[in-house]
């Protein structure tokens, strides 16, 4: 069995590994965006990074949307990781990933008509200084194996940080 990487970094990546040899193979972002609950009306889609945060209370937390099309993968890997490159920010030490309906627009999705989490699909934890891994295996392959290609997922943290966890979007 291969392992794959779907990597949130400039663009969205998987990597397909063998124990022989490394193959990269990229699905474009469809959308990507997040949303600020201190500017619940306001739209972050054109920004070129995605934030992470939590906060006391709540009131600055940030959440990062991300939808993708893995149109032509298979089934056929032991595991598959989100990966999540840091480019700025406080370091976190807990992400949490839930899967969320796939109808939301990068240009017009605010804090206030984000769509709900519906399952948690991971948790992870830093594993370097910048890099963090969440296994998202079952839900991605549960989704290729209802011919369901188009997948939507919410990032979100509860640690508390001054600076947002930031990582490029597309």
């Amino acid at each position: 069995m291969k392992t794959k990487i779907l990597s949130i970094s400039i663009l969205f990546f998987v990597f397909f590994q063998t124990k022989v040899q490394a193959q990269n193979i990229s699905f474009d972002c469809i959308e990507d965006t997040y949303v600020s609950r201190s500017s619940s009306g306001t739209n972050y889609g054109t920004q070129n990074e995605l934030l992470i945060k939590g906060s006391t209370g709540g009131n600055f937390n940030r959440k990062t949307y991300v939808k993708f099309d893995i149109t032509g993968s298979d089934t056929d890997y032991e595991q598959i990781l989100l990966k999540l490159v840091k480019i700025d920010g406080e370091e976190l030490t807990m992400f949490n990933t839930n899967s969320t309906g796939t109808t939301w627009s990068e240009t017009t999705m605010n804090w206030n008509n984000a769509p709900a989490f519906i399952d948690e699909v991971g948790q992870g934890h830093l594993r370097t200084a910048d890099i963090l891994y969440i296994d998202v295996t079952d839900y991605i392959k549960s989704k290729i194996n209802n011919s369901q290609f188009t997948l939507s997922l919410a990032i979100s943290s509860d640690d508390i940080i001054g600076s947002p966890f930031a990582v490029h979007s597309k």
